[in-house]
């Protein structure tokens, strides 16, 4: 594999990264610590689960908090 390639390679992971949140991401969107999001995602049904990037890499994807987040907001407003 040349430099241009392992460059272009880079540069698609990246993109590809940016649509989904690290747990870190997500507990400071959330306003919360990191350990309640590990909880959430262990006893909520209705929390995104995260998505298995590569061994060792779980990511959740953006479209899932933010809908996530949106159904919570409407189940207050509610």
């Amino acid at each position: 594999m040349n430099a241009e390639s392992r460059a272009q390679r880079r540069t698609a992971m990246s993109q590809e990264l940016a649509r989904y949140y690290t747990i870190n991401q997500v507990a400071r969107i959330c306003g919360v610590t990191r350990p309640t999001v590990d909880r959430w995602h262990r006893d909520r049904p209705d929390f995104p689960r995260k998505v298995l990037i590569t061994p060792g890499c779980a990511r959740f994807r953006v479209s899932d908090i933010e809908a996530w987040l949106e159904s919570r907001e409407a189940q207050l407003d509610g």
